[in-house]
C-alpha cells in the first residue's frame, strides 16, 4: 500500500482581501480574519470596517475611503491613499506616498512616513464590542501611545507635512455590532492621555489645563535639584514622557450616537 499525505486545501484570496470596489460598505466580522494577514486594494469612496484582530494590514491605492481597523499585532501600511480617514490599534504604522490622510491612532512604537503630505494624527477614538479581547490577542503594548513620535524619512525644510489634532475635548466612538454587548476597557483600548513625545513636545495648547501645569512644576523641580548638569541633560535627553498615569475621567464615551449620521465627523 503507497504511502500518502493529505495536503490542506488553501485559503480562498477573496477572504483575506478588500480590491477593486467602489462605494460600497466593506465588513469583517470577529473571528472572520482571527490573526490573520489582510490586504485591502484599490478602493473609491469606500467604508470599510474590520471587526477583528489581525497580522498585518496592506492598504494600496484608495480614494476617499474610511477605514476602520481592528487591533494589528505587527504593521498596517498604506501606499498611495489620498483623502482618506482610517482609526487603528496597532504596534507598527507605515505609510508612504499618501496625501490628505486623517489618523486616529494607537501605535506602540513610533509612527513613519515618507514622501507624504497633509497628514492629520490624533489618537484612535474607535472602540467596539470585543475590541479589547483583540487588543490583548494580538499582544499589543498598550503602555504607551507613541502617535505623536511620527518620523518623517523626507523632510522638506520649510514644509510641515503632518500635524496633531487637538485632544482637548475628545469623545470615544462606540461602533455598534449586532448581537454583541461589551462594556468598553478604557486602559485597554484608549489610553488618550497617555502618550509620548519628542523632546520639544506637542504643542502646549493642544494639551489639557492639568498636564500643562503638572509637566510646569516637573520642569522646576528638575531645575531646582540639578541645575549644574541641565545643559547636558537637554542634550541628552531625546524625548519625555507626558502625564504617565492617564486620567479617564476626561475621556468621553457617546453610546448614542449614531455612526451613520456623525462618525465621520468624529474621526
Amino acid at each position: 500500500m503507497g504511502n500518502w499525505t493529505q495536503t490542506k486545501k488553501k485559503p480562498k484570496r477573496e477572504r483575506y482581501v478588500f480590491e477593486n470596489r467602489s462605494n460600497e460598505s466593506l465588513v469583517k466580522m470577529p473571528g472572520e480574519l482571527n490573526g490573520s494577514t489582510f490586504q485591502i486594494d484599490n478602493l473609491k469612496d469606500c467604508e470599510v470596517k474590520i471587526y477583528d484582530h489581525t497580522n498585518q494590514i496592506l492598504i494600496d491605492d484608495c480614494i476617499n475611503c474610511i477605514f476602520i481597523i481592528g487591533p494589528v499585532k505587527n504593521s498596517i501600511y498604506l501606499r498611495h491613499c489620498t483623502s482618506c480617514k482610517i482609526a487603528v490599534t496597532c504596534s507598527q504604522f507605515r505609510l508612504e506616498y499618501c496625501k490628505d490622510l486623517k489618523i486616529k491612532l494607537f501605535c506602540s512604537t513610533s509612527p513613519a512616513i515618507e514622501n507624504s503630505e497633509g497628514l492629520e494624527f490624533g489618537p484612535n477614538v474607535v472602540y467596539y464590542p470585543l475590541m479589547d479581547q483583540h487588543v490583548e490577542k494580538a499582544g499589543i503594548d498598550v503602555s504607551l501611545n507613541y502617535y505623536r513620535t511620527v518620523y518623517d524619512h523626507s523632510p522638506v525644510e520649510g514644509e510641515q507635512h503632518f500635524k496633531f489634532s487637538d485632544i482637548s475635548n475628545a469623545i470615544v466612538l462606540k461602533m455598534p455590532l449586532e448581537g454583541v454587548k461589551d462594556e468598553p476597557n478604557l486602559a485597554i483600548i484608549c489610553p488618550l492621555y497617555n502618550f509620548k513625545v519628542y523632546a520639544g513636545g506637542p504643542n502646549s495648547e493642544s494639551l489639557p489645563i492639568e498636564e500643562k501645569n503638572e509637566e510646569s512644576k516637573n520642569e522646576h523641580k528638575k531645575e531646582d535639584k540639578k541645575e549644574d548638569k541641565k545643559e547636558d541633560k537637554k542634550e541628552d535627553k531625546k524625548e519625555e514622557i507626558v502625564n504617565e498615569k492617564p486620567n479617564y475621567s476626561k475621556i468621553r464615551i457617546d453610546l448614542n450616537k449614531d455612526w451613520n449620521k456623525e462618525g465621520n465627523n468624529i474621526i
